[in-house]
């Protein structure tokens, strides 16, 4: 199986745009991540606008430089909760034999074209080419030797969806969120301090009303991250004007009250 994927530079999706991609499919928003400046990437995002890109429910990418450091980008990614996938082309740094040490020392995916992947080893494949007939619908690569591992087919260019500028892609369905909730592709946990803790659940944004709904949430695998107050509120607002009936929520320890 496959799952609908979108990419932006210069666009950062705000938490309404996001959800929105959610709700038509979309389950993976990437950006881009840098450790320093002077890598030949046009725009590189926040840790923040990586959480917005995150509602979308599954680990972003974050596209790197083969000009940044790996190792920093590693550990950038890792706190961050980002996947790194190195970007190879002319406008940024192209292919040559420095790759694959860069690979092995950021842990990165690879992203190119059909030139790049041959005979390289990363933590995936993200293969960058757009077919004359449009969507592959569905297919996470094109007719050329497919990559041993988990792999993305970027399909489309730059166009405007959801009020951004982005690039489309098919990726393997193990790009989503690991091990989701029977029923729910997804479901996000938000610290917000004195505010407490929220559950995302498809677009029910709810607060967590009791320690043991949270124990059960954190039982079944799902991470609290600590947001700021500003970001709660935008979810919210973003949520509540796009708020639909949440699947996947039998089963949770004690119950949840829609704020």
């Amino acid at each position: 199986m496959t799952i609908e994927g979108r990419d932006s530079s210069f666009s950062k999706p705000t938490a309404q745009q996001a959800l929105q991609a959610k709700a038509a499919g979309v389950r993976v928003w990437s950006l881009y991540l840098a450790t320093r400046a002077g890598v030949n990437l046009a725009s590189t995002a926040s840790q923040q606008e990586f959480d917005r890109a995150r509602l979308c429910g599954g680990t972003p990418l974050g596209f790197c430089s083969g000009f940044d450091d790996p190792l920093a980008v590693r550990q950038k990614a890792a706190a961050w909760n980002v996947r790194p996938c190195l970007d190879v082309e002319s406008g940024i740094r192209g292919d040559g034999p420095w790759v694959q040490a860069w690979l092995d020392a950021s842990g990165a995916g690879l992203y190119g074209g059909h030139g790049v992947h041959g005979g390289r080893r990363a933590a995936f494949y993200v293969l960058g080419a757009y077919p004359r007939f449009g969507d592959p619908f569905g297919a996470s690569w094109d007719a050329s030797a497919r990559p041993d591992g988990l792999c993305g087919w970027q399909w489309a260019g730059s166009h405007v969806e959801f009020g951004c500028v982005v690039d489309s892609t098919w990726f393997d369905d193990g790009f989503a969120a690991p091990d989701p909730p029977a029923e729910e592709l997804t479901m996000l946990l938000f610290d917000v301090g004195p505010t407490g803790t929220w559950l995302l659940s498809g677009n029910l944004y709810v607060h967590v009303d009791s320690p043991a709904t949270l124990s059960g949430l954190q039982a079944q695998g799902l991470k609290t991250a600590p947001v700021d107050q500003a970001f709660h509120e935008e979810v919210l607002a973003a949520a509540s004007q796009l708020r639909v009936q949440a699947s996947g929520t039998v089963g949770l320890s004690g119950s949840l009250t829609v704020s």
